[in-house]
């Protein structure tokens, strides 16, 4: 009746390949590696609709490609560390090998078929070309059908009467071949032949604007034409607008295998801007920077000069992340100037500025591991971090004196200080992928806790401990997102060396010894503009938010220098966000623009914020 239903939601797949048999799906996709980020390896996985069983049979190498064999024996295609593919075959378990069909040196095989005797067909990719082969499944022995060629081929089907159906783009446009002739064609490409059961009947995908729409045509209704190789009409005629035959390669010096030393290549500056970017926390702040990753991804930094919230005159700064030993490293280090408004010694009575050098270290190990499954994603993110803040350097800058600030310039001798701290930490979240319109995950959860305290001598100013959670859940329509935050933190004394570990309400903030805070948020899409403003911005999306935040406040008492609990108050704040997801001067991290403005009950005010953030991952 032309209706659907989803069956199943896979993970990360190889290519949209599925092979289906006795009501079994056949596909592979990515497996994770616990700690290693890109050590995963290509899987088996399969479906039974019948149970709405899944199951993914891993090995130590990758596999892909699966086809139905003979009896109710399965084929795919494997390939070791080393680079050497097979054609293997096991039985319905996944388990047992019951052949395997070796290739030769540098030789890949692309979407290997049964032709339901005793051949398999598949695309052979080797330095020397493409072509299309079939390997008999008795002696092993092999035989091309197609000649070698440097374009696309894949997709080897058989029908009755020895037919060869395959997808290739010849004249640079995707088109379903039959063995010599073209067999269909489309206006933005066709792919993914297949045979109907009787092999009277032709199914197909071909491209439109919104995107691959399936298709059927009886065989015998086909006209076939012969093949136009190697017919590419646009490059043909800008090579002839520029006098040049892009079919001659120029001389070009030969790329030579060396070695890969890890030190050498560990510095490899790739880019510069006017924003500091954070990869871990996904922050930016204004400044000038340089950064560098190696070609491993394994050892990022970033540094420069930038002013952020620690530093409003600005301070120099450099972030460094590894993560090529089983733990993963980060050091921050930022040092610059620190201004505020204080009373001096008693050497020196007076209220004034005072200015000081404030260096920060900041060391953290942590140990991620990934157990990702099918389309869910699951990490666990243990880390301990220490902290350093040293501030030496002090001078007085003004004095206040009879209600007028005057310049002064003169060493406090106020020694210097260090505060050194211990933290730790846990993460734990889950989510299912998300899809390009989803603004947040349908279904998800996030944790995170942690304790810190001061247990070193030179400065004891108690510890805090924290809980907070995000709970996502599908909105009232598609790509809607209802979002539920919660957190509770409690500091052990007044005189706390400890910034907030969870949310204040939007709008205000809050400092007690004991807070408990709540967020309710929806999110959704209001239109898809896709509209470009002169070069410089291109606007993709706008959406937009209510919330409704609440939280309660124990502020401390000092009592003895440790202090209690007072009474407890509640705040509450409510209001709108609107966004828009766009590009500036056509660069690929998508920056989000917009408002926030609300109303707070603390101050019984109304408030108004600036949002804007930039995705730091692509």
């Amino acid at each position: 009746d032309g209706s659907e239903r989803v069956i199943f939601r896979p993970g990360i797949l190889h290519d949209p390949l599925f092979s289906h048999r006795d009501g079994t799906l056949a596909w592979s996709e990515y497996r994770a590696h616990p700690r290693w980020e890109h050590a995963g390896k290509m899987v088996i996985a399969t479906y039974d609709i019948a149970t709405a069983t899944y199951r993914r049979h891993p090995a130590p190498v990758n596999r892909f490609a699966p086809f139905p064999a003979s009896g109710r024996a399965w084929g795919f295609v494997e390939v070791d560390p080393l680079g050497q593919a097979s054609i293997v075959i096991v039985d319905s378990t996944f388990r047992q090998e019951l052949a395997s069909y070796r290739g030769e040196e540098n030789e890949l095989f692309i979407h290997p078929s049964f032709d339901g005797r005793e051949t398999i067909l598949a695309v052979s990719l080797s330095p020397a070309g493409k072509q299309i082969i079939a390997i008999n499944t008795r002696d092993g022995r092999r035989r091309p059908l197609s000649p070698l060629t440097d374009v696309e081929i894949d997709r080897p089907v058989s029908g009755a009467g020895g037919r060869l159906l395959y997808r290739a783009a010849y004249n640079a446009n995707n088109a379903i071949h039959e063995r010599d002739s073209l067999l269909v064609e489309a206006r933005f490409g066709a792919r993914y032949p297949a045979l109907s059961p009787a092999g009277d009947t032709l199914y197909f995908s071909f491209y439109t604007a919104d995107g691959y729409r399936p298709a059927r045509v009886p065989l015998q209704r086909l006209e076939r034409r012969p093949v136009a190789y190697r017919s590419f009409a646009l490059a043909d005629s800008m090579a002839r607008a520029e006098a040049w035959d892009f079919r001659q390669p120029g001389s070009t010096s030969p790329r030579i295998s060396r070695e890969y030393n890890k030190l050498p290549h560990a510095f490899n500056i790739h880019s510069w801007g006017l924003f500091f970017p954070d990869r871990d926390n996904v922050t930016i702040a204004p400044g000038i920077a340089i950064s560098s990753q190696n070609k491993l991804s394994t050892f990022y930094w970033t540094a420069g000069y930038v002013r952020d919230d620690d530093y409003p005159a600005g301070n120099w700064k450099v972030n460094a992340t590894y993560h090529g030993l089983r733990p993963g490293l980060h050091l921050t280090f930022k040092h610059g100037k620190e201004t505020r408004v204080d009373t001096l010694p008693l050497a020196y009575p007076d209220t004034a500025r005072l200015a000081n050098q404030l260096s920060k270290l900041e060391a953290a190990v942590d140990y991620p591991l990934d157990f990702s499954r099918a389309n869910r994603y699951w990490t666990i993110r243990p880390s301990v971090q220490y902290m350093l803040h040293a501030r030496h350097r002090y001078r007085v800058t003004a004095t206040l004196v009879e209600g007028n600030w005057t310049r002064d310039n003169r060493a406090t001798h106020q020694r210097a200080t260090l505060l050194q701290v211990m933290q730790y930490g846990i993460t734990i979240y889950h989510r299912v992928r998300v899809s390009a319109r989803d603004l947040y995950p349908r279904h998800g959860q996030r944790l995170d806790a942690g304790y810190a305290h001061t247990p070193f001598k030179n400065k004891n100013l108690g510890s805090i401990w924290w809980v907070a959670g995000n709970l996502y859940l599908p909105g009232l329509a598609p790509h809607h997102a209802l979002v539920l935050y919660a957190g509770y933190q409690r500091k052990s004394r007044v005189a706390s060396a400890f910034g907030n570990q969870v949310h204040s309400p939007r709008g205000t903030y809050l400092s007690g010894s004991e807070l408990f805070s709540s967020r309710l948020s929806y999110y959704l899409p209001l239109a898809y503009p896709d509209l470009s403003i002169t070069p410089l911005l291109h606007v993709r999306r706008v959406t937009a938010g209510l919330f409704v935040d609440a939280a309660a406040e124990r502020s401390a008492i000092a009592v003895g220098g440790t202090g209690k609990n007072g009474k407890a108050h509640g705040i509450h704040s409510l209001g709108i966000e609107a966004g828009s997801d766009a590009r500036f001067f056509n660069l690929t991290f998508p920056v989000n623009l917009g408002f926030r403005a609300g109303y707070e009950t603390r101050n019984r005010a109304p408030f108004f914020n600036l949002l804007f953030s930039i995705g730091l991952s692509i």
